[in-house]
């Protein structure tokens, strides 16, 4: 794990620990797992959980008899969580947080259902073996870094909705070769592909009006 996190995800973990400790709860996945979710809005997030193996996250949990649609991913849910191979999430889930797979180092796949629309902040950072990964139709958003150090991604598939990509989101992918950007793109963040050394080609959108610093440096 890059040192230079260490300190903002000790702060933040205990944070979210103070924040759900009265609304947390855990419960068996259908693979297993044991996961912990916190309720808001009559709704259930997924939190910090420390999981291996191949996890399904439900579409809904039953807390207290009481049953609640799961609809997102929470900050840190699955930070380090060196086990983890691959995870499918139900439809029904819209959000995806900040480092939400951060570091998971033997995560060779994800299935993302339709209804996500925003990518969180160093969502997969440094998932080393990831090789593909496709996002839905509904993302119009990716944040900074989220799939920075993903060493191994050679492809991945932009949906139309998607207007800006956060940056360095793709720093450092060095296997990725080739990648489409969509037509509803305006915006390219900072260094956005630092690093990319197997890129050989790219075709920029005509809606395309920014693009970052170093955007393709390297």
């Amino acid at each position: 794990m890059n040192l230079r996190f260490l300190i903002p995800f000790v702060v933040a973990l205990v944070w979210l620990n103070t924040l759900y400790a009265d609304t947390t709860f855990s419960a068996v996945a259908p693979t297993g797992q044991t996961l912990n979710y916190c309720l808001e809005d009559g709704k259930a997030i997924v939190v910090r959980s420390s999981v291996g193996g191949d996890l399904q996250v439900p579409d809904s949990v039953t807390y207290n008899a009481v049953r609640y649609p799961v609809t997102a991913i929470g900050d840190y849910a699955f930070v380090n969580s060196y086990s983890l191979t691959s995870i499918a999430l139900p439809v029904g889930i819209t959000f995806i947080g900040k480092s939400a797979f951060f570091d998971c180092d033997v995560l060779t796949s994800i299935t993302l259902p339709d209804g996500i629309t925003s990518i969180g902040d160093r969502a997969f950072y440094s998932c080393d073996v990831l090789t593909s990964i496709t996002l839905p139709d509904g993302i119009t958003s990716i944040g900074n870094e989220a799939f920075r150090e993903c060493s191994s991604l050679t492809s991945i598939t932009l949906p139309d909705g998607i207007t800006s990509i956060g940056n360095e989101a793709f720093y450092g992918c060095s296997s990725l070769t080739s990648i489409t950007l969509p037509d509803g793109l305006t915006s390219i963040g900072n260094e956005v592909f630092i690093s990319c050394s197997s890129l050989t080609s790219i075709t920029l959108p005509d809606g395309l009006t920014s693009i970052g610093n170093y955007a393709f440096w390297g």
